[in-house]
């Protein structure tokens, strides 16, 4: 009986014998791991009690590490390892307190701050870190290079307050991206006064450095902003279509320097040290001071910086999971934010997929007769790749083998651009890297071309790009302590993935109703299972990019339906932006003929006055079937006999249980006409007339229509004064629920009656 319970007990032991001997070979590992946990559960559950929580985490940390150790070494080397154990809490404590400080600080602040940080652009602009004597972090944006320095004190003349957030699906969300680095305040001034001087040496340094990036980007008469966004790190100088466009085809990291860039930067040298015979230590002091001039010249970015620094620790260490654990530590020892970046836990995944995939991947290439040259550059893009995938969905990955391939092409064509950008810029013989960067343009113009067609709708598909995640890597991954031991754990975690994704797609919504963000102007997007249509755009530059990104968003390649409620450009001009994008299958309006306001909205959109004989007519008592249980109804006019306000299209959407009335911008005389016609019953949403303006939305028509909830589409601090006092006392009176957009953002309704805020 003793002899079997001791051989239980060995077997319980294993593991952590297993798990202590990896330790014991790569010793960083626990650190690194230790310390990324606490960044991250400090970040995510920061608030006042965040120090208690804190010490209580890290004393059971402590004293776990302690009794593992005991219980499979008995009491070897304990003091050591307490003392190791102890230091690791120890850091780990810091890091913690320094994440729950920056987000647990005040918000109000004064305007004297200390500069803490530099990021100058070259458009000419900076981006400024700097805080106020108790600590609060702010970011200060500036237009034009002023001569500020780091450890300046200053004052700034603009408003210091927190960042927006992204309003609409899909939109980039500034307060997310700036409290990932633990800043809360942000400031755009134009005007910055020095109070006190700091130290200039720093001041000069960064100056010549940025001088001669300034020379260094002369060099090339064609394509400098490529040349600053691939080659130097900065995109401030490229158009932001060309971003865009890059974006598609899912290679934007192609315009942020990082570790492939630094790849191909410092191509040669291993071949070099090889040749030469240069010892290890020598060929790692080169190598590091090669990485900061780099580093230097690319402006040291957070991309940049990572890149550095795992390169580095790549070439420094004996292998490559040790090199990892040592870049976690050194940057997370450097920014404890760095956890939380999306930029850092990206940069680990691809590299632990090709850690773990890329040997296997290798040995196939070779054995279908893959050039070495062609399998170091494929193998490692390809594993890249796969280790991004838990992070399609939050990237909205376009899942396309001809943008993959396009994606590895262009990250091909990067490398060669970096490997050859210094002896261009010695030599002066730009050509042939301009060719270089005419390809990688046309073939990201050739990919933003499919990739429209190719999207996917963000959010359906993250369970299953997970699910085939986990599996692959379960069935790839060569027979190691994780293989063994966490197999079937995450294969039941894939399971659950799995299911949810599965039930999320079999109940989802009948119709999803998007009230968009598109400032002081209408755009609504309607998705049901079989058709998608889109009610007015908003102003022209709204369309372009807001509308655009919505549509990438839900995967959208082209809207089947489109409606102009009237032809004022803060509806209409928005969907003109989308039909010359080719993203608009038919459009419709009440009124094709040519009046004033049909005329000045021609002039103002540059379209000939042949433009409305190109769109569909519709008239009251139209119907547009959506699906089979959603349907599109005309209520509003019969025989348009304008373009204006009085005259907008009245729709009412119906779908189970939902109903939804669309009233454009008409006044109170238009909807007497509708109710002495008797177009109006209850609805449960209203989309409020012109934004709502004191001369629509009466008491009768309230009273009429009796809607549970009220969406206001209009602009933040307008100059009209919309939504009017008076029209929102009448919404108040009748304790309906009022939904702006510009303090909630965007407004998404379903038809279970549910609606969700975007803010």
């Amino acid at each position: 009986m003793t002899k079997r319970i001791k051989q239980r007990s060995e077997k319980t032991l294993l593991p952590l014998r297993e798990g202590f001997g990896l330790e014991s070979k790569r010793p960083l590992l626990i650190p690194a791991v230790s310390m990324y946990l606490t960044c991250l559960l400090s970040y995510l559950l920061s608030d006042s009690l965040l120090p208690v929580k804190t010490i209580v985490f890290l004393i059971v940390l402590f004293l776990t590490l302690t009794a593992v150790h005991v219980l499979i070494s008995g009491r070897k080397n304990l003091i050591k390892y307490i003392l190791i154990y102890f230091s690791i809490a120890s850091v780990c404590l810091y890091m913690s307190l320094d994440i729950g400080f920056a987000l647990n600080n005040k918000e109000d602040v004064s305007d004297i701050l200390t500069v803490n940080k530099i990021e100058r652009r070259l458009d000419g602009s900076m981006r400024i870190e700097a805080s106020d004597e108790s600590g609060v972090r702010v970011m200060v944006i500036t237009g034009e290079t002023s001569d500020v320095r780091e450890g300046d004190v200053v004052r700034v003349t603009g408003d210091i307050k927190p960042p927006k957030e992204g309003s609409n699906p899909g939109s980039f969300s500034y307060r997310d991206y700036l409290k990932r680095k633990g800043i809360k305040l942000v400031s755009f001034s134009e005007d910055i006064e020095v109070i006190s001087r700091s130290n200039g040496f720093i001041y000069y340094f960064q100056n010549a450095v940025f001088t001669l990036r300034t020379k260094i980007l002369g060099r090339f008469t064609e394509n400098k902003g490529l040349t600053a966004a691939v080659c130097l790190g900065d995109s401030s100088l490229l158009d932001d279509g060309v971003i865009y466009q890059f974006k598609m085809c899912n290679c934007s990291h192609l315009l942020a320097v990082s570790g492939m860039h630094f790849a191909g930067f410092l191509f040669i040298l291993p071949y070099v040290f090889k040749s030469l015979k240069i010892s290890k230590n020598k060929a790692l002091a080169i190598y590091i001071l090669l990485s900061v001039f780099i580093g230097l010249m690319t402006g040291f970015k957070e991309s940049v910086t990572r890149a550095a620094v795992m390169s580095c620790c790549s070439f420094a260490e004996r292998d490559r999971v040790s090199a990892m654990s040592l870049a976690s530590v050194v940057m997370l020892a450097a920014d404890p934010f760095s956890a939380v970046s999306t930029g850092f836990l990206m940069s680990f995944s691809s590299c632990m997929a090709i850690i773990c995939l890329g040997d296997r991947l290798s040995s196939f290439l070779e054995k279908i007769n893959i050039p070495k040259l062609l399998r170091d550059v494929i193998a490692p893009g390809i594993c890249a790749t796969f280790g991004l995938m838990p992070f399609w969905d939050y990237s909205c990955y376009r899942i396309s083998p001809a943008l993959f391939l396009i994606q590895l092409i262009g990250g091909f064509i990067c490398q060669v651009l970096c490997i050859f950008f210094v002896p261009a810029v010695l030599t002066g013989i730009t050509a042939p890297l301009d060719l270089m960067f005419n390809l990688l343009m046309w073939l990201i113009r050739k990919g933003c071309a499919i990739s429209v067609f190719t999207s996917v709708p963000s959010g359906l598909l993250s369970g299953l790009i997970l699910s085939a995640f986990g599996l692959t890597v379960i069935l790839l991954l060569p027979s190691c302590f994780a293989k063994r031991y966490l197999a079937k754990p995450a294969s039941l975690v894939i399971a659950v993935c799995l299911g949810f994704s599965v039930f999320k797609a079999l109940f989802r919504p009948g119709v999803t109703v998007v009230f968009a963000d598109v400032g002081q102007g209408d755009c609504c997007l309607i998705i049901t299972p079989d058709k998608t249509c889109l009610i007015d755009g908003g102003v022209y530059e709204e369309g372009d990019t807001t509308v655009r990104d919505i549509l990438d968003f839900y995967g959208i390649a082209e809207v089947d339906i489109a409606f102009m409620s009237h032809w004022d450009t803060d509806h209409a001009a928005g969907l003109v932006a989308l039909a010359r994008q080719n993203r608009i299958k038919a459009l419709y309006t009440g009124f094709t003929g040519v009046d004033k306001d049909v005329s000045d909205f021609l002039n103002a959109t540059d379209l000939g006055t042949d433009f409305p004989e190109c769109v569909n007519k519709v008239r009251a008592g139209d119907v547009f079937e959506l699906s089979t249980e959603v349907k599109l109804s005309i209520l509003y006019p019969d025989q348009a006999s304008g373009g204006g306000n009085k005259q907008s299209l009245v729709m009412r959407l119906d779908s189970g249980d939902v109903s939804v009335l669309f009233t454009g911008d008409i006044d109170s005389e238009t909807e007497a006409v509708l109710l002495e016609e008797g177009l109006i019953t209850d609805v449960d949403i209203l989309k409020v007339a012109h934004h709502g303006s004191r001369y629509s939305t009466s008491e009768s028509f309230l009273d009429a229509a009796d809607p549970e909830y009220a969406v206001i589409s209009v602009g933040e601090n307008n100059f009209y004064g919309h939504p009017a006092d008076e029209t929102i006392a009448r919404l108040e009176q009748r304790d309906i629920t009022i939904l702006r957009t510009d303090t909630m953002g965007a407004v998404i309704i379903c038809d279970k009656g549910t609606c969700v805020l975007s803010r």
